[in-house]
């Protein structure tokens, strides 16, 4: 019998024949198209992502720059990169989940990895 799809995304399993695994989404990019999604100040990004781990949520996805093509969310790599880097290293020690960065350029994942991501969520699928 053969197998379906399915991938290790720092240790949550997701794929064919496997429930659905609910990933939370912390934005720390006040240009976020989804201002619902956008979290200022530690204490705000900390209690947000807990909640969403609290509510079901196997992976805490961190975003710091909008990927809304039709805003003008222009952004340089190094802003991006403090953004993210800051907002994973303050989620790791707390979350019994692994994070996720949410970024499509090299700078910024690489920051991400070293505050402890676990996991990089490329839309570009690493194209940009």
């Amino acid at each position: 019998m053969a197998r379906g799809v399915r991938a290790d995304l720092a240790g949550v399993t997701v794929g064919d024949g496997l429930p659905v695994a609910v990933m939370g989404v912390v934005n720390v990019s006040p240009e976020s198209f989804h201002a619902g999604s956008v979290y200022q100040g530690e204490e705000a990004i900390v209690r947000a992502a807990l909640g969403m781990v609290e509510a079901g949520a196997a992976l805490i996805d961190v975003g710091a720059r909008s990927t809304a093509p039709y805003l003008d969310t222009a952004l340089d790599e190094a802003t991006e990169a403090d953004r993210l880097a800051r907002a994973v290293e303050l989620l790791a020690g707390k979350l019994p989940v692994p994070i996720s960065a949410d970024t499509t350029r090299s700078g910024p994942a690489r920051a991400a990895l070293d505050a402890g991501a676990r996991v990089i969520n490329d839309v570009s699928t690493l194209r940009d």
